[in-house]
């Protein structure tokens, strides 16, 4: 794995922030342009436009790539 600061625009990421006090995390892909987000209670990928991290509000986010 290697720790990038920008959100990666291609392939799959872990991202990590902390917001309100926590530290939360998500697995992310891009998949024909699409943002999606895995959803581990149903087993399946959510798409997203823009991810919550970033609408907003002041969060701390770093990046996970496998390299």
């Amino acid at each position: 794995m290697k720790q990038v600061n920008e959100m990666p625009t291609e392939g799959k990421f872990v991202a990590v922030w902390e917001n309100d006090n926590g530290v939360w995390s998500g697995v992310f892909i891009f998949e024909d342009g699409i943002l999606y987000e895995y959803n581990g209670s149903e087993d399946s990928w959510d798409s997203y436009h823009t991810p919550y991290f970033k609408e907003g509000g002041n969060y701390s986010t770093t990046y996970f790539v496998k390299i």
